[in-house]
């Protein structure tokens, strides 16, 4: 589902750093960790609003659901292709979603 957008996205030299750090992240991450989904789904939900973005337009520029979206906006994991889909779709760099402010 996801493939054309994972294969969209070229790993270049400059970015393996970012990668792993995202890769540590998802590793550690997972439902026992609530607070690092719902900065990412809020840290979505920012860009696609700086983008004058709809959920529905952004869940189809990603290939998702807009119910799948509007569950990741609010706090609930993702797989990684997904977050590197919708980081696309927003014209980011995928670590962007994953910066917090503590």
């Amino acid at each position: 589902m996801h493939s054309n957008c994972v294969q969209i996205y070229h790993i270049q030299v400059s970015n393996i750093l970012n990668i792993a750090f995202i890769i540590l992240l998802v590793i550690e991450m997972n439902d026992n960790f609530p607070r690092y989904w719902e900065d990412i789904g809020f840290n979505i939900a920012y860009y696609r609003k700086k983008k004058k973005l709809r959920q529905q337009d952004l869940a189809d520029m990603s290939n998702i659901s807009r119910t799948h979206l509007q569950r990741i906006e609010t706090g609930h994991s993702a797989s990684l292709d997904t977050l590197f889909c919708i980081a696309e779709a927003l014209g980011i760099e995928a670590y962007k979603l994953f910066m917090f402010d503590d």
